[in-house]
């Protein structure tokens, strides 16, 4: 994780200045403030809910909450706010001082020059560097040349330390060829909002990336896939050899989807087997369920996009035996015969059709999910899907999908090669 960063004002509050510092140096840069106003949008701003959002956050590197802030040092230790400060160096509670100049390397020896520079506190704090329950942040940013001094809410400076870190995808014991990326999953949990008791659907769950994440917040979550064989580990999925738990074996000898959830101990999912083109789910009885729908759609460069049906070329070779049985029942006059070709010909038929799928075009791929979002989503829900785009095509192919019934909230890029890139697409059903 690189941790060199910008810094962001989130918000005042009631006299409160709050900064965030975002991760900097990053593949997801471009996430960073639609990620901070989905997850303020669901907390709000003030201390306890900040140092929430920090937690939840992929982006957020630290958050601290500002007591002062100038020019310079000088000017900084002016403006402190001293009630603040001295209503926690009251508490005796043991502390440290972090001193970091954004765009800059410092020696040890400046930093302790700048520490004992708040030397005229009427305090004798008690430091400890390797515990302590306060850590006052001194920030100065380069570009801005403003420095800032205040409590650090919380942060993740460490990979380790992330709430996320555990999901990543070579400690997880079964993975599919197209597994979405851990950091990137739980980026479209947190632009889908998804919080305790929702209900959140993926329409193409595969061996269920995405789920996984949404499901780490304690929501209710479905899934369905058209490919049989990745929901059941066969063929597709596979099991991570470098994850080894006896435990998980005893439970679920057969790898498929639902072993990550048995191995972080999440709830389960709700899954079927079902085709996107011929949704299967009755909303018209039910009405609006779903709280999110969160999804990553085969836009043809790591998988294809398919549906039930029959290829031409298949479709073809299969008239064409159709006929040749045809004429050679005109030609044979046994009506047992007869009879005997036309069973075989009626059980050609359904076995072929149910068991081939023909190519999906990806425009209206994208029409039928938000078509079927439109009658699944409640009003205010949102839909958070990857779109692919490609600068070498025409621009109507990168063209962003619309639906009347939807408002669109925003878009983040990550560029995959000089012509292509994914975006990270944000709508909300009508209200």
């Amino acid at each position: 994780m690189e941790c060199q960063a910008d810094i962001k004002i989130q918000s005042e509050s009631k006299g409160s200045l709050y900064l965030v510092h975002f991760i900097k140096k990053y593949k997801y840069l471009d996430f960073v403030l639609n990620e901070l106003e989905s997850i303020a949008e669901i907390f709000g701003v003030s201390k306890e809910n900040l140092y929430q959002q920090s937690r939840d956050s992929i982006n957020i590197h630290k958050n601290p909450l500002v007591f002062g802030q100038g020019d310079s040092i000088e000017s900084m230790l002016q403006n402190l706010k001293k009630d603040k400060l001295y209503a926690l160096l009251e508490q005796r509670k043991p502390l440290k001082f972090d001193v970091e100049i954004l765009g800059k390397t410092i020696s040890t020896k400046e930093k302790v020059e700048i520490i004992e520079r708040f030397g005229f506190l009427p305090f004798d704090p008690k430091i400890d560097l390797k515990n302590p329950e306060i850590i006052f942040k001194v920030l100065q940013n380069t570009k801005d040349d403003q420095w800032y001094f205040g409590l650090q809410i919380a942060s993740n400076r460490e990979e380790r330390e992330t709430f996320f870190h555990k999901y990543h995808l070579r400690t997880r014991p079964y993975l599919g060829p197209t597994s979405t990326e851990t950091q990137l999953a739980f980026l479209m949990a947190n632009q889908g909002q998804v919080k305790e008791g929702d209900f959140v659907y993926d329409p193409f769950v595969g061996t269920g990336s995405i789920a996984l994440a949404c499901s780490h917040f304690n929501c209710i979550q479905y899934g369905s896939d058209l490919d049989y064989r990745v929901l059941h580990g066969i063929g597709v999925g596979r099991k991570n050899e470098n994850v080894k738990n006896d435990l998980l074996d005893s439970i679920n000898p057969q790898y498929d989807i639902f072993t990550n959830f048995d191995y972080y101990q999440l709830r389960r999912p709700e899954i079927l087997v079902m085709d996107i083109a011929n949704l299967a789910l009755n909303h018209q009885n039910s009405g609006p369920i779903f709280d999110s729908i969160i999804c990553d759609p085969p836009y043809g460069v790591r998988a294809k996009s398919k549906k039930v049906g029959i290829s031409k070329s298949k479709q073809q070779k299969y008239e064409d035996r159709v006929n040749a049985r045809k004429q050679q029942q005109q030609e044979n006059q046994d009506l047992d015969m007869i009879a005997q070709e036309n069973q075989e010909i009626e059980e050609v038929e359904a076995q072929e059709h149910i068991t081939m799928m023909e190519q999906y075009d990806v425009q209206k791929l994208y029409y039928d999910l938000l078509e079927h979002a439109s009658h699944l989503l409640k009003k205010g829900g949102r839909i958070v899907y990857l779109f692919h785009t490609d600068t070498s095509l025409p621009e109507e192919k990168n063209k962003f999908p619309e639906h009347p019934d939807f408002e669109f909230i925003c878009s983040s890029e990550n560029n995959l090669t000089k012509c292509r890139a994914r975006q990270l697409i944000t709508m909300r059903r009508k209200l």
